[in-house]
């Protein structure tokens, strides 16, 4: 996290909300970059889960760009769909046992 913390340092113009927006917005990068690693999937299969590029997805994890809201959603709401699926399919192959 530290290209986001030295990006926050950086910006002495703004406010401390405007700071706080952007390590909430690492943090939940950081979380998504967890998440797709515990799933095992690679930037590759996640961009094309997205309609974002990899080369995208590259810099949104490695914290050279502030990415969009939206685009941080993106990634997430796909990687918890992967993971709720994987959950569900985990939980009826315990019912068949």
């Amino acid at each position: 996290m530290s290209n986001w913390e030295e990006f926050k340092k950086s910006l002495n113009f703004m406010s401390d909300i405007e700071k706080q927006a952007i390590e909430e917005t690492a943090k939940a990068v950081n979380g998504c970059v967890v998440l797709r690693k515990q799933l095992g999937i690679t930037q590759v299969q996640l961009a094309e889960i997205t309609g974002l590029s990899q080369p995208v997805i590259a810099r949104v994890e490695s914290g050279k760009v502030l990415p969009e809201y939206k685009t941080v959603m993106k990634i997430l709401l796909a990687l918890q769909h992967i993971q709720s699926i994987r959950e569900q399919a985990a939980a009826e192959s315990l019912q068949h046992v």
